[in-house]
């Protein structure tokens, strides 16, 4: 039975690395899209330095609106022969933020979303709160089932534990009077039927 525990604690603490990791991908992966009403590329890379240069931002970056647009192209596959001959189409300058490892909760990026939406020639500020939430809503899912589990185990083994300690006891009361009748402390004759509870 307690190697039954041990190794549900073990599967468990694997699936919450392994999640954890995959919500640290998740997050890195999520940027912020801001999209700038600007018209020269000056003020755009201005606009880059400011955003940067927040505490929460680790990673901030332009993109020009030939990118956007051939990124667009590209995202529509073959719908996007549709907008081979767009020339007159204007894109506006985009910035992606990424940002700080450890802000991670939907809340924080909220947070830094507003203070972005702030900055003069932010037109739009684009965040996926929605996955963000739903990776925290997961975590914290995962870490009320382990506290659970790890209860429900604990209590299991001393279940298991005592009763199996009780049954040696019961098995072995002719030696433990003897034992005792020839001076044997408690600790003495307690501690090898513990452990074979244990076992």
């Amino acid at each position: 039975m307690t190697a039954l525990g041990a190794f549900s604690i073990g599967a468990y603490a694997t699936l919450l690395v392994n999640f954890q990791r995959l919500a640290s991908t998740v997050g890195e992966s999520v940027a912020l899209v801001l999209f700038l009403n600007v018209e020269s590329a000056a003020a755009a890379e201005e606009l880059r330095a400011r955003a940067a240069l927040m505490p929460d931002v680790r990673e901030a970056t332009l993109v020009t609106p030939e990118a956007a647009l051939a990124r667009a192209r590209r995202g529509l596959g073959d719908a996007g022969r549709a907008l081979q001959g767009s020339a007159g189409l204007k894109m506006p300058w985009v910035i992606e933020v990424t940002p700080r490892f450890d802000l991670a909760g939907a809340t924080d990026r909220e947070a830094l979303a507003k203070r972005l939406q702030e900055l003069p020639g932010v037109d739009e500020v684009m965040h996926p709160a929605g996955e963000v939430k739903r990776v925290d809503a997961l975590m914290r899912l995962l870490h009320g089932a382990g506290a659970f589990l790890g209860v429900l185990i604990a209590l299991v083994v001393i279940v298991v534990v005592s009763n199996a300690t009780k049954l040696t006891v019961l098995q072995r009361r002719e030696e433990i009077a003897i034992m005792k009748l020839v001076g044997a402390t408690d600790l003495f004759v307690q501690t090898p039927l513990v452990l074979a509870g244990l076992v």
